[in-house]
Formats: structure tokens, C-alpha cells, sequence
């Protein structure tokens, strides 16, 4: 999700806003921060959620019909993992 956030924000020109390149940038250092931790416990959705937040039926900078998983989805897939 996070490479579809940069393809379809980005181009030969540069990024579409100079907002949509800060939300990559925060996107991007909160999946290393985690990762330098050892958590992994975040999926891409859950970053890109909490940096872009969420709507009902709406992606912030993915779009409409981009469902985000609810956490407690997240939760039981994570379980059966």
C-alpha cells in the first residue's frame, strides 16, 4: 500500500503536492522507526492510517472504495497467523 501511495503521487515531474511528499516522509519514518525497533506488529494499512487517517468508506490519498481493515480485523487475521 505505501509503494501505491508513492506510484500514484508521484512522477517523472516530482510529487503531486509538497503535503502529499511530507505525508511519504512520515510514512516512511514511521515504518523505519518500527521496524528499527523490532515491531512489526503494524501492517502498511495501519501506517498509512495513522499518518493519513481514516473515513468510513474513504482512504485518505488512496481514494474512495479503499476500504481500510478495521482493526479488530487486523487483530483476528494476525491471530490466526
Amino acid at each position: 500500500m505505501i509503494e501505491l501511495y508513492r506510484r500514484t503521487h508521484f512522477s517523472s515531474k516530482g510529487w503531486t503536492s509538497h503535503v502529499v511528499e511530507e505525508n511519504y516522509d512520515r510514512i516512511q519514518q514511521l515504518k523505519d522507526e518500527l521496524e528499527a525497533e523490532g515491531l512489526v506488529l503494524k501492517t502498511e494499512d495501519e501506517i498509512l492510517n495513522t499518518v493519513l487517517g481514516v473515513r468510513f468508506g474513504y482512504s485518505k490519498g488512496l481514494g474512495h472504495g479503499v476500504l481500510p481493515q478495521s482493526s479488530k480485523r487486523v487483530s483476528s487475521i494476525q491471530l490466526e497467523v
